[in-house]
């Protein structure tokens, strides 16, 4: 597409501008986009999923696990919004970021749970939430996120 050229006139002003606009269309590949802002938030969430495979015992190791990857995912938001012009809404970024919270908490709230269990001896309530945990976090989690892309 070729520029054009306005003239502007202001009422006060005896004399004329004129503006050369340029039409530019600016964007990012797509794979681009989400390989830099997607992408290491969905390792650091494949991450605390990893974290529910280790065992009943390993509460504090998970909960550790867990907790480093919420802090890596709430620095990481950080930056990636902060590349961006100050906006009164939310963007596609943020409701990712937030699912990705959600599923944190649930996960850490499984993981407090469990520890507490396991603190009182409660054996089979024990077993019986870390197989639900093992379920209901990757599922929490991803619902969360497909409510992100629809809201």
């Amino acid at each position: 597409e070729k520029g054009e050229v306005s003239e502007l006139s202001f009422e006060d002003a005896k004399d004329k501008f004129s503006i050369y606009t340029i039409p530019l269309s600016v964007s990012r590949t797509t794979l681009s986009a989400f390989m830099k802002t997607f992408m290491p938030v969905l390792v650091m969430v494949l991450i605390s999923w990893l974290a529910l495979v280790m065992g009943v015992g390993a509460g504090a190791n998970r909960f550790t696990a867990v907790t480093g990857t919420l802090l890596g995912a709430a620095m990481f938001h950080l930056s990636a919004t902060s590349s961006l012009p100050p906006i009164g809404y939310v963007t596609l970024t943020d409701k990712i970021f937030i699912a990705s919270y959600l599923g944190f908490l649930i996960n850490l709230s499984f993981t407090v749970i469990l520890m507490r269990k396991n603190d009182l001896k409660q054996d089979a309530a024990v077993k019986s939430t870390y197989h639900m945990a093992r379920m209901a976090v990757p599922a929490a989690t991803v619902l969360f996120y497909l409510i992100a892309f629809f809201i």
